[in-house]
């Protein structure tokens, strides 16, 4: 089964575009992972990517993630998630590799 494409940043179901990305491992995730390829961007979280609001980014793209998972309202655990996003969005613009374009 295919899932429906999402915004890398935020989970949005309603990606518009995407942003070229060398292949990188994926830091602060607490797990070995790897990020293969571009991330696809709703048209908020682009917003944020285009004007280099990184703190911006990261707060939307936390709140997205908190709002679906409850568990994340123990502060604990919502400061590591927090350093994990900020980690892997650092790690997205410095891999970033040319302009977005529409999906």
């Amino acid at each position: 089964m295919v899932s429906a494409p999402r915004c890398d940043f935020c989970s949005s179901p309603e990606p518009l575009w995407l942003y070229a990305a060398k292949t990188f491992a994926a830091p602060g995730t607490g797990f070995s992972g790897v990020s293969v390829g571009a991330w696809a961007a709703c048209e908020l979280c682009a917003e944020l990517i285009e004007a280099d609001d990184r703190d911006g980014l990261a707060s939307r793209s936390l709140a997205q993630i908190a709002g679906r998972n409850p568990i994340l309202r123990d502060p604990s655990l919502r400061r590591d998630a927090e350093r994990q996003v900020v980690a892997l969005q650092a790690a997205f613009f410095e891999h970033r590799d040319g302009s977005r374009r529409r999906i």
